[in-house]
């Protein structure tokens, strides 16, 4: 018999963080396979948050998910090795928007250079994003609003002064330091 997995035989949280309940008064019981699931009522959900997460569709699913990784990504880490061996230095993670959570994957500051190193299906790349099996409709709309923050933070980036190079997790990571490379040359790079 298998260990139970973290979190297993509890009821799920709600999207709320640092909350494992919600009042009885913001929540409605609905049945599952597993048993009665909390769900928000729909004026709640509208209050100005996102939706929580479905439930994963199975317990595979939902290791795969918790297991993502936001960062050092193994596309990341490939484009940042093609980097380093063409001798250039760079900074991880950086804040390139001050006050704003999202960060650039790697940055040269001096010439404001952003490279953003994006997962095909995480940004609906056009060769190989795809429809989602389960959950359609929530995959849908948060694909969509990952898009939308995407060209957000494009427009944010150019606004202050970055140039924004977007490469795809399927590109070949000499061919995308090449691109920054070349970038670099016409900004003055030295």
């Amino acid at each position: 018999m298998r260990p139970p997995l973290s979190g297993e035989g509890k009821a799920p949280t709600l999207g709320v963080a640092g909350h494992d309940s919600v009042p009885s008064a913001m929540r409605s019981l609905s049945m599952t396979a597993a048993g009665p699931v909390p769900t928000l009522p729909t004026e709640a959900l509208t209050a100005g948050r996102r939706p929580p997460a479905p439930p994963a569709s199975s317990a595979a699913v939902r290791r795969r998910m918790v297991g993502q990784r936001r960062r050092d990504t193994t596309p990341e880490l490939a484009v940042r090795r093609a980097l380093y061996s063409a001798g250039l230095r760079y900074r991880v993670e950086y804040a390139a928007l001050p006050g704003m959570r999202r960060r650039v994957d790697v940055a040269f500051p001096r010439v404001r250079l952003a490279l953003l190193v994006d997962g095909c299906w995480w940004h609906g790349c056009p060769d190989h994003g795809h429809d989602a099996k389960t959950n359609t409709e929530w995959w849908a709309t948060k694909l969509r609003r990952n898009w939308d923050r995407d060209r957000d933070t494009d427009e944010r980036l150019r606004s202050a002064g970055w140039r924004v190079i977007r490469a795809w997790e399927h590109e070949e990571p000499g061919a995308v330091a090449d691109r920054v490379r070349s970038e670099l040359k016409q900004l003055g790079w030295q």
